[in-house]
């Protein structure tokens, strides 16, 4: 009885389809609450470099940039950003200038550009790369990791890559 049972898992285990499985695993885990998780790696960028945030008038996010975000995602990031009293629209670089939300004389934003440029997903950890960008000798290059405990995100590092 135990040799047939033993057979039968072997088999189990051979047939089985490991790698589908964990990889259905992976996608369900990094892509449960990405408003979150893209909240938390963002606002990450807000203390570091802070004379960037000197009386910004605005927030502006590329959502564009952002992985497996669907609406209800980008109304949380939106949510999430009021707590700094300014507006938070979506946009990107091009459109901010062509809006002249930018200050023609110096060529600074108004505001603050937050941009994430490289993502790469694990099972319970994501490795994002991202800017903050406020003038082209104003901006800043952020690694952010991220890990997802329990079904809530937290953030492990930021720190700074570059500096211009």
């Amino acid at each position: 009885m135990k040799l047939i049972t033993y057979a039968v898992l072997l088999c189990t285990l051979y047939f089985m389809p490991t790698t589908h499985v964990v990889s259905e695993q992976t996608e369900t885990t990094v892509s449960s609450n990405m408003g979150e998780m893209y909240s938390l790696a963002l606002d990450s960028y807000m203390p570091l470099d802070t004379a960037l945030n000197h009386e910004i008038q605005f927030i502006a996010i590329d959502f564009s940039t952002l992985q497996d975000i669907e609406q209800d995602d980008k109304e949380y990031i939106t949510n999430y950003f009021k707590k700094y009293n300014v507006n938070v629209i979506d946009s990107t670089l091009d459109n901010l200038r062509k809006k002249g939300m930018y200050d023609p004389e110096t060529l600074v934003l108004k505001g603050l550009l937050l941009k994430i440029t490289k993502a790469d997903f694990s099972n319970q950890q994501v490795i994002l790369e991202g800017t903050k960008y406020r003038a082209g000798d104003g901006a800043i290059g952020v690694k952010t990791i991220l890990e997802n405990k329990d079904g809530k995100w937290r953030v492990i590092e930021s720190k700074l890559i570059w500096i211009s």
